[in-house]
């Protein structure tokens, strides 16, 4: 009896530091909506460099580097350029205590058991392909490509603006941040999560740690979290089912 109880409270004590960790993220996504007109943070573009400053804006502008600063927190361009990218397990905001390894299979996929994705071929990730632990919400920030035509370095703006914190309609069940789960990763940079990929670390692959629009954090079972295709890319589908939380800000939300 002794080993399974032993097992259940390193659960609950990884739980607990993964809810700091997102706790403080709220506080440092809430800080940087006051200093930024209220609009949410960019989600960064996934097909380049988390340090990429010629096609995108990542360097300066991604949440992972633009959000961290307000709580005294190092950017992830600045630790990997250190060599310290942060690893499960680091003592880093960045870090969930519950992820697996790089190059290990990651637990709480939609099956309960994980998902099936390639993991990293390497432990150590590099600026080729970082490693999220945590991942803003897609549905949270409105693309760029929705709010600009043209290059970066040219951008015409569509009239189509960014969230706003205070457009949430339910900002207390409205997710900002999620878990990710890093096996599902195709692109360079993948900062950005939905839905469909929603993943529950916690709890025997049972439960997932959020942070929402609010600034609060909250654990969720996966079936409350978890959306099929349809409600997972468009949000008046999402709004049209009363539910106890959000990835879509208001059924008006854009992608």
């Amino acid at each position: 009896m002794l080993l399974p109880a032993l097992a259940s409270a390193k659960d609950r004590a990884k739980t607990s530091q993964c809810m700091n960790n997102l706790r403080q993220w709220g506080l440092a996504f809430k800080m940087y909506g006051d200093d930024n007109d209220d609009n949410v943070a960019e989600e960064g573009d996934t097909a380049v460099s988390i340090a990429d400053a010629t096609a995108s804006n990542n360097r300066t502008a991604a949440w992972y580097n633009s959000v961290p600063t307000f709580i005294n927190q190092p950017t992830l361009v600045t630790m990997y350029q250190t060599h310290a990218p942060p690893l499960p397990g680091d003592s880093t905001i960045f870090s969930c205590p519950s992820c697996a390894q790089p190059n290990q299979p990651q637990p709480g996929g939609p099956s309960g058991v994980g998902f099936t994705g390639t993991p990293y071929a390497t432990p150590v990730p590099t600026f080729t392909k970082a490693f999220f632990m945590y991942a803003e919400n897609s549905r949270a920030c409105v693309n760029w490509g929705t709010r600009y035509t043209g290059t970066f370095a040219n951008p015409i703006p569509t009239g189509i603006a960014q969230t706003k914190f205070a457009t949430a309609k339910r900002p207390s069940d409205t997710i900002i941040l999620a878990e990710q789960d890093p096996t599902t990763a195709s692109d360079v940079s993948e900062s950005v999560t939905t839905g469909k990929y929603a993943v529950a670390r916690h709890s025997r692959s049972k439960v997932g740690v959020f942070t929402m629009f609010d600034g609060s954090s909250h654990t969720y079972r996966l079936d409350q979290v978890i959306r099929d295709s349809a409600s997972a890319n468009d949000a008046q589908t999402e709004w049209g089912v009363d539910r106890e939380v959000y990835w879509y800000p208001s059924p008006n939300t854009p992608n």
